[in-house]
């Protein structure tokens, strides 16, 4: 953006902004060489949080001012988005930003900055920065990462207990490995509510537990409960993770539960006691008072054998070993064989007896059962002393009961058989990778899943470097993340990743990658989880196609063709490339859909879209812009090239535009409007869109079936008239008076309509040229809405009404009309209060005035809407709501705005006889309507099986074509008097 020099006063900052700064949504503010806001508009206040308070003034080093980065870092100054582009001299385009408003709300913002240039002055002297809202759209994004990081945590815990439990704690429904935890399967635990079974110590624990996650705090929560089946204590521990709803209430919680009995009892524990066995074995040699009290804490005993007399001396330990009662230290000659399980007893005894012959030290373990019927396993050692003339004439040893050792032992064996049953079983591809030396990135081991999953055999992938099944889009990015879980900076990492198969094909996967460490403590190997995708990223490209493309032709869409024509310009204004814009809308189409059916029209629309995109080059970007218009950007293309493409789409379009049935055909032509744009001229997509339109209305106007070329200099005073801006007609019919109301009947369908009610009208615009001609409003209204002229347009249609209202009711004749306002109108802060003011001064009849808002305009302007519905209600005029179903998925807004007709789409009313999608729209719109005790309307009306079906589903007033057409206002109420219109009650 450039002028000849920098503005110099308040106001003439303010006037960079525009004129329609301030109804737009989008905060805008201009800010100087030293980035201090000189200009803002009413978005920018409210988004800024500064309500009535004003912008102008504050700048980056505003204390109040803490933006901070998407990462949470605060922002510098100088890297915020208008201070780079006055130190670059470069746009700023869609930087994300967090924002901390004074109040101690945070919100997100997406930034655009572009600078602003004095002619000859290659610095720019300031910035114009926009900035819209986007926390909603933020917060949505990491609603579904959270999703996306449950369904991570699911995987990675899939023989767990995964229960979802209600505000009270009981559990909903559950799945995973309840029967292992619990002893019944996870169906039997509806209801279900472990602090009502759990160890009395713990339930208060539990109870606490959900009590955090109800106030929105996750939690692990460790707690003893017996198994339902064989009774056995178990320590589990439960991760408790909340669910919110859209409005941020509690909705459910979420907990995993795993068995922690083994953990609890501790590895690191068990090899204290073991180490401090051994130590008072040592000890016993030396110090026998000292080996008792050892004994006694590590259930250890010792004994001596005297092998010339058979006494055999044991310690007290001993007796607790073997569970005999002993008062006294007198040595025996028994052995208690009996208490020795019988198939140890050879074993035990063949032991000892090597031991006295051979001298030779030995290792036994054997099962005992003590007096009071406890089993045990019984570890003995044994080695010979006092040799006398090579002969041993002692033996002595010790005896553990290394029970818990063996159950601990066991346990484990089973849980590495549980372990390998779920690593060989599970649904999900699982491998284990090396994070050491050589084997970095090298399989170790890998699941039958796995496996099927990249098309190999099993054995085939043992071995192999990880890098050749990766996509090698993510090479770099994969072996960070390796290298990174090996040098332990990460513990864990879950990414979205695309691997290879083996016939070639991409399979998408949600990767989990978790690093074990060995016993050095420093990343031994990674243990990788994948879940296949492909089939959610599929449906991911399914939406977003169709976010970007018009279903009936393939083409791109308005939305995206915009946002193509936003990059062209950048990059012509980066490289100084030119192109043009060609708008393309088909003649004669209307008469095609009327005459020959909705059906054939969307036929003829979707063949000609392969027509015109056969014409065109791979590089020429094309999309129907609605109905039955196109829009084409051509790259790298000047004026004459241009021309020669209109010129091969009009030949296109006239070839192939025929169509007929048995009875009848029509041929349709087209009308094409060029704009030419440059790197230099500065204007923005919008801009050059409304100077194609303008273009192919004048070729319209020209005969149709030409191109037109808008020329920015054409408005000389040779002039034709009709080649005059359709901005200069527009301003003119408003002060010249030529615009005309023309009104369309409403027909009530009830059988109890009040047949003396006043006829009902929806009031329709139409704008009378300098040629006497009769314009209709979807020529004119589309500009008239982006230059700011609608909010005048209604006024006049307003006030026109009222006027005719108060005519009719003096002379005895009383109607009813509704009339219809733009978003913009609706927008427009000031347009309630002069309406109001008007109403004061020239009231109407209680319920003659229908104010008619579209639902798309009505969820955008919410809090206006209502204000305006009150006002409507209490000056005794009504509210319409327009256009019903084309926000369908948007009825929270309904509960916040009072309306007293309800009009049905009319795109949904021309499918009811053969689109059974149109029929289940109509059919919910119906019921909400009369569950809300409010009438509702169908237009688009076309034909008696239409009616009939409207009739069908209960709709209370139809308008169209087949009830009765729009006519001028005298002819319209004459009409009426036939009785063919009704009241809306």
């Amino acid at each position: 953006m450039s002028l000849h020099h920098a503005p110099t006063s308040d106001a003439e900052w303010a006037e960079l902004l525009g004129p329609a700064a301030d109804v737009t949504t989008e905060g805008l503010i201009v800010q100087d060489r030293t980035g201090i806001v000189r200009a803002a508009n009413l978005a920018a206040r409210a988004i800024a949080g500064l309500g009535d308070r004003p912008l102008e003034g504050h700048g980056p080093h505003d204390p109040g001012f803490r933006p901070r980065h998407a990462d949470g870092r605060p922002m510098a100054p100088d890297e915020q988005p208008a201070m780079r582009v006055l130190a670059t001299g470069e746009a700023q385009r869609n930087v994300l930003m967090r924002l901390e408003l004074r109040r101690g709300e945070e919100r997100w913002i997406t930034v655009n900055a572009v600078p602003l240039l004095a002619e000859q002055v290659d610095e720019p002297y300031g910035v114009v920065a926009s900035f819209i809202d986007v926390t909603a759209f933020v917060e949505a994004q990491a609603a579904l990462a959270d999703r996306e990081r449950e369904l991570a945590l699911l995987a990675s815990h899939a023989g767990d207990l995964i229960a979802r439990h209600g505000p009270d704690g009981r559990i909903i429904s559950a799945a995973g490995g309840s029967e292992a935890l619990l002893g019944v399967p996870p169906k039997h635990l509806k209801g279900f509510w472990a602090a009502d079974v759990c160890h009395p110590d713990d339930a208060e624990a539990l109870r606490r537990s959900h009590e955090l996650a109800r106030e929105g705090a996750s939690n692990v929560v460790t707690y003893r409960v017996r198994h339902l089946q064989d009774g056995r204590e178990l320590w589990l521990e439960s991760t408790v993770q909340p669910v919110f709803d859209e409005d941020g209430s509690f909705l459910e919680a979420v907990s995993t539960t795993r068995d922690i009995s083994a953990r609890k009892d501790g590895e690191h524990q068990l090899r204290l006691a073991e180490e401090r066995a051994r130590a008072a074995a040592e000890e016993a040699r030396r110090q026998h008072a000292l080996l008792e009290e050892a004994q006694a804490m590590a259930h250890l005993g010792s004994w001596s054998w005297d092998v010339e007399t058979g006494t055999i001396w044991w310690s007290d330990g001993l007796y607790r070993v073997f569970g005999i009662e002993h008062d006294g230290r007198e040595p025996t000659v028994a052995m208690h064989e009996d208490l020795i399980h019988p198939e140890d007893v050879e074993g035990v005894r063949g032991a000892l007896v090597g031991a006295a012959r051979d001298g030779q030290p030995f290792d036994v373990t054997y099962r005992l059962r003590r007096p009071d019927g406890a089993q045990r396993v019984i570890h003995g050692r044994c080695a010979p002393a006092d040799r006398v003339d090579g002969r041993v004439r002692r033996v002595w040893g010790t005896t553990q009961d290394v029970t818990d050792l063996h159950r601990l032992q066991a346990s484990r064996r089973e849980a590495e058989r549980r372990f390998r049953a779920a690593f060989e079983h599970a649904p999900i591809g699982v491998c284990v990778i090396g994070l050491r030396g050589s084997g970095v990135g090298r399989w170790l081991d890998a699941n039958p899943a796995m496996a099927e999953l990249l098309g190999w055999e099993r054995e085939e992938l043992l071995g192999q470097r990880l890098r050749p099944f990766q996509h090698p889009e993510e090479l770099d990015e994969n072996r960070a993340t390796l290298l990174a879980l090996a040098a332990g900076e990460v513990e864990r990492v879950v990414q979205e990743r695309r691997l290879v198969h083996r016939d070639g094909r991409v399979v998408w996967t949600l990767t989990s990658a978790a690093a074990v460490r060995g016993e050095d403590g420093r990343p031994a190997i990674a243990v990788l989880q994948s879940i296949d995708i492909t089939e959610r990223k599929r449906f991911e490209g399914q939406l977003q196609h169709l976010a970007d493309h018009d279903a009936l032709t393939g083409l791109y869409n308005r939305r995206r063709f915009e946002e193509e024509l936003d990059r062209t310009l950048a990059e012509a204004e980066r490289y100084g490339r030119s192109g043009a814009v060609l708008v393309l809308d088909l003649d004669g189409f209307k008469y095609v859909n009327d005459t020959l059916g909705h059906h054939v029209g969307d036929e003829l629309i979707a063949r000609l879209a392969g027509t015109l995109r056969a014409e065109l080059r791979e590089t020429d970007v094309i999309a129907r812009l609605g109905g039955d218009e196109f829009g084409v950007i051509l790259q790298e293309a000047d004026g004459d090239q241009a021309g020669q493409v209109a010129g091969k789409l009009l030949r296109a379009v006239e070839r192939d535009g025929v169509v007929a049935d048995a009875l009848r055909h029509a041929r349709v032509t087209a009308s094409v409007g060029l704009a030419l744009f440059d790197g230099g001229d500065g204007l923005s997509a919008e801009e050059l869109l409304v100077e194609a339109d303008i273009a192919m209305y004048d070729a319209k106007d020209g005969g149709r079936n030409r191109a037109a070329v808008h020329t920015r200099d054409e408005a000389g005073p040779g002039r034709h008239v009709s080649r005059l801006s359709w901005l200069e007609r527009i301003r003119e019919a408003l002060e010249e008076d030529r615009f005309e109301l023309h009104a369309q009947p409403i027909i009530p369908l009830g059988s109890d309509a009040d047949a003396g009610a006043a006829p009902t009208f929806e009031l329709l615009l139409r704008m009378r040229s300098d040629a006497d001609e009769l314009i209709p409003p979807a020529t004119f209204l589309p500009i008239a809405e982006r230059f700011d002229l609608i909010q005048s347009i209604d006024r006049w249609v307003v006030e026109h009404a009222v006027d005719t209202l108060r005519a009719r009711h003096e002379a005895g004749q009383a109607v009813v009309l509704s009339v219809n306002l733009s978003g913009r109108t609706i927008g427009d802060g000031a347009f309630g209060d002069w309406l109001d003011e008007l109403l004061g001064r020239r009231p109407v009849p209680d319920g003659s005035l229908i104010v008619e808002i579209t639902e798309t305009a009505a969820i955008v302007n919410l809090d206006r809407a209502r204000t305006l519905a009150e006002m409507l209600r209490r000056r005794g005029c009504r509210l319409a709501l327009d256009d019903f179903g084309t926000g369908f998925a948007s009825f929270a807004y309904l509960k916040h705005l009072r309306f007293d007709v309800l009009k049905i789409d009319g795109e949904f009313v021309r499918g009811l006889r053969d689109n059974p999608t149109d029929r289940l729209v109509v059919e919910a719109v119906v019921a909400i309507a009369r569950g809300l005790g409010t009438p509702s309307l169908a237009e688009f009306v076309a034909d008696d099986d239409t009616l009939t079906a409207v009739r069908e589903l209960g709709i209370d007033y139809a308008q169209g074509f087949h009830l009765g057409r729009p006519l001028p206002l005298d002819a319209a109420f004459a009409a009426a008097t036939a009785g063919s219109a009704g009241q809306v009650s």
